[in-house]
């Protein structure tokens, strides 16, 4: 009964070919932007590319070759979900226009971590990650469901973390998610791994209220360069080192071997394998990982006992309710 049955077809009502169209946030530079190289190398696929700034849109178009099947829309995560009153004025709203006859094959919400303009010092950080991380996407994915933009079979990326797996079981069972979220229940420099986990346990019970749609969470690995992961200025310094002990630990690879595991789970048949005979495409819901350390034993978190939280459906009830209420919230103040 969890596992949903998806057809990518290539195909519409007519039965003549069109071709698969997709939407990447974060497109621009980093692991968004390999997977776009890597989508648009078939070139009957369509990309949109969403991120904040034109200029450096238009950079990262060049890097491509300037390929006339991507198209650059301004797009920012943080603002795209903005109830802050001094930031009201210069968010971009939450919906973006598309072609009538385009419909969205793939979405990869790729935009987040620390992002660029957080400061470590400011008190309101932790709900910045949160509006960056998911509530800015969870309003873009609300948008095109209400522009009937997404259709039977789409397809739904979220980029997850094994920062999550860091915090102890049982205090996901203790959390008050709306506190989390709010930005009130810990110091920004442990925020991280609690707004990654919320992601993925959001679009879990997402996966549940949608059975129509394949949604999962991928964590595109430990990507050692190319990211500018670790160079974001909200970054903070011990959460920067931190991560560099980890790569010296544990390993890392390159940010085309990030940039496929998001591919697998826009591209791939469900239940496919990958080469070291991982399912690569487990049931829409899941949450795909490594469970030891950041590069080992990568599958399914929601499906090993380790981590039983990420597939307790009561959990995700929870951050589902704490979710939706703040967009409620938001909406009666707007």
């Amino acid at each position: 009964k969890d596992r949903v049955e998806i057809n990518i077809s290539n195909m519409s009502n007519d039965n003549s070919p069109r071709r698969r169209v997709f939407l990447v946030t974060g497109g621009n530079s980093g692991i968004g932007l390999e997977t776009i190289r890597q989508l648009i190398a078939d070139e009957t696929n369509k990309v949109y590319m969403l991120c904040r700034s034109p200029e450096r849109a238009k950079a990262a178009l060049s890097r491509l070759g300037n390929p006339t099947n991507v198209e650059f829309i301004e797009f920012d995560a943080y603002k795209n979900y903005c109830t802050d009153e001094e930031e009201a004025s210069s968010s971009t709203g939450n919906s973006i226009v598309l072609p009538t006859e385009d419909i969205i094959d793939g979405v990869l919400l790729n935009a987040g971590g620390f992002g660029e303009t957080l400061s470590s010092s400011n008190k309101k950080c932790a709900s910045k990650l949160a509006k960056l991380n998911l509530m800015g996407h969870v309003a873009l994915v609300k948008s095109l469901i209400k522009q009937q933009k997404l259709h039977k079979g789409s397809r739904i990326v979220a980029s997850g973390s094994e920062a999550c797996l860091t915090i102890p079981k049982r205090d996901w069972y203790n959390a008050d998610f709306q506190k989390h979220l709010q930005g009130t229940a810990v110091k920004h420099m442990f925020s991280y791994g609690w707004i990654k986990g919320i992601v993925a346990l959001y679009w879990s019970a997402f996966a549940r209220r949608h059975p129509e749609m394949y949604i999962t969470t991928v964590s595109p690995e430990c990507v050692k360069d190319g990211t500018g992961f670790y160079n974001q200025k909200g970054m903070p310094g011990i959460a920067t080192f931190g991560a560099k002990i980890a790569i010296l630990m544990n390993g890392s690879h390159s940010v085309d071997q990030g940039a496929k595991r998001y591919l697998d789970s826009l591209l791939s048949e469900e239940g496919s394998n990958g080469d070291d005979g991982v399912c690569i495409i487990p049931k829409s819901g899941s949450f795909l990982a490594h469970r030891i350390g950041y590069t080992k034993d990568f599958g399914d978190v929601t499906e090993d006992s380790r981590w039983a939280s990420f597939g307790d459906n009561h959990l995700k009830d929870l951050v589902w309710e704490a979710v939706e209420g703040i967009l409620l919230d938001a909406e009666g103040k707007n």
